[in-house]
């Protein structure tokens, strides 16, 4: 184990297959779960581990640190609070990154909109679905515009199609009527 910035660790294990190094983060994350006592006063650990396999994901110690980075930046997003670095989490990372660095040069991406099914609405989890999908993505909610088409709406009003909606707005989302008045089919 080696202190490589002011909070962050590495720790390198030798000669171990993927499932292997998952149980040992598992372990190391339980292990510092259990509150330390330092003159009679618990101390709890906030803990956020990022693992890289070498040598099949990357081909040099400067690369595996690195993406060992991105990978405890990316637990940190999330609960629990670890992740195995992985293509999809680069491309991921890359995508946040470019979407960041167009913010900052003054592009704004704008809303994206999204058309929701009846069915799909008509699902009681929806709404959680959503929010959940939007905050692991960082997604702000006012950038995501939820279209539904007013027969949709009108003719599946069910409980679930109210709360979906009604829970979707109070979080920030924007639905919107989709093909307002032109009837329709859902």
């Amino acid at each position: 184990m080696a202190r490589v910035g002011g909070n962050e660790f590495c720790l390198l294990v030798h000669d171990v297959e993927a499932s292997e190094a998952e149980r040992a983060v598992d372990r190391i994350d339980r292990a510092l779960q259990a509150p330390f006592h330092v003159d009679g006063v618990p101390l709890a650990l906030a803990l956020s581990m990022g693992a890289r396999r070498y040598p099949g994901d990357a081909t040099d110690a400067p690369q595996l640190l690195r993406c060992a980075g991105m990978a405890t930046r990316a637990a940190k997003a999330q609960e629990p609070s670890k992740a195995f670095f992985s293509s999809a989490l680069q491309e991921d990372i890359e995508a946040r990154f470019a979407l960041q660095q167009s913010r900052e040069a003054g592009f704004d991406p704008g809303v994206f909109s999204v058309n929701v099914s009846a069915e799909q609405l008509r699902l009681p989890g929806l709404a959680q679905e959503v929010i959940a999908a939007a905050r692991d993505h960082r997604i702000e909610p006012r950038c995501l515009e939820l279209e539904i088409t007013e027969t949709a709406f009108i003719s599946q009003a069910t409980e679930h199609v109210e709360r979906n909606v009604r829970a979707l707005r109070q979080h920030g989302f924007t639905v919107a009527l989709d093909d307002f008045g032109t009837g329709s089919p859902p």
